[in-house]
């Protein structure tokens, strides 16, 4: 048998281990079997049939189940096969690389094969890895889509990469730079005209429950509806008034903490002419049946950011307003 060299995948390491948490039973059933490939060809990649099938046997797999399931991760794109051998998926040019786990994390997401703690760790290890690229396609709105149904700590987990990919996107849009695509990639994947505005539809369904938090999550979510605001033509007037107005609520309820996002929110909201007087009047008629003698000084407060803040005409030249 040809000498192998072992190959470390910290991804797949660390998720292996997360998935033999909940690992009890006998029976060599989907999810063992399922863990026994990844783990197999993350020591030993580019194994063939044989070579798998005999050291699955050895572990007490089935021939059958082998195959059966190595189809199943093919279909999924977590493992590759070229020329009669096989190896994780996984693309090497960086600036794919992340299109790439966006796949995997969303295959391992839809498995109902893997444990909570799996997906959980799977959902992080996407934010993380998005700080280095943020892919631009259909599949990830489709991710997004899916997580915005998740448990509520997934939902937290991927809030970092909802951000860079909403920034990704309008910043895109503003320079009129093309997301490379994978040569082979099939032309439904791509991200396609509006991209930018469908991809705010879903991640505004995403962050909205966190909207309200006063802790980390509430703000990468103000910071994620920053990025919206602050793209031309992106939002409408009515949805612009609406956010503005829920920036106010939470900085008069329940403020982030310094430097607030929200508030940045409410300040570039305001640093357009058309909407500068209509959002201090919402704000000075919220102040009228406030009775709280603290929320009114805060109220007060921003009614003074809104009057003297860098966007108003005294200098209307400036542009660059700093996100929390």
């Amino acid at each position: 048998m040809r000498s192998r060299q072992k190959v470390s995948n910290p991804g797949f390491c660390l998720l292996l281990h997360r998935m033999g948490l909940k690992t009890t039973a006998a029976r060599k059933g989907k999810e063992q079997t399922t863990r026994f490939l990844v783990g197999y060809l993350n020591s030993h990649p580019e194994s063939t049939s044989s070579e798998i099938v005999a050291d699955g046997k050895r572990e007490g797999f089935s021939r059958a189940s082998i195959f059966r399931h190595l189809r199943a991760l093919i279909d999924d794109r977590l493992v590759g096969k070229a020329h009669g051998r096989y190896r994780l998926g996984r693309i090497e040019v960086p600036e794919l690389a992340i299109e790439s786990e966006v796949e995997r994390i969303y295959a391992i997401l839809r498995s109902s094969q893997l444990p909570d703690a799996a997906i959980l760790e799977a959902a992080r290890q996407l934010a993380r890895e998005s700080s280095h690229a943020s892919p631009r396609s259909r599949e990830v709105i489709e991710l997004l889509r899916f997580v915005a149904g998740a448990p509520k700590e997934i939902r937290i987990a991927i809030l970092p990469f909802a951000f860079r990919t909403m920034r990704a996107a309008v910043r895109d849009e503003a320079t009129g730079t093309k997301p490379r695509q994978t040569q082979e990639g099939p032309v439904e994947a791509r991200a396609g005209e509006g991209y930018p505005r469908r991809l705010w539809e879903v991640v505004r369904g995403l962050i909205d429950p966190f909207l309200r938090a006063s802790d980390g999550s509430g703000t990468i979510a103000w910071n994620t509806v920053y990025e919206a605001v602050d793209a031309s033509g992106l939002l409408g007037d009515e949805e612009l008034q609406g956010l503005a107005d829920l920036a106010v609520d939470v900085e008069m309820h329940t403020p982030l903490p310094p430097p607030s996002a929200a508030r940045a929110v409410l300040r570039r909201a305001a640093k357009e002419a058309r909407l500068r007087d209509s959002i201090r009047l919402h704000l000075l008629r919220r102040l009228e049946h406030t009775k709280s003698g603290t929320r009114k000084a805060q109220g007060l407060e921003l009614v003074r950011e809104i009057d003297v803040g860098p966007f108003g005409p005294r200098n209307p030249k400036e542009s660059a307003e700093p996100r929390a």
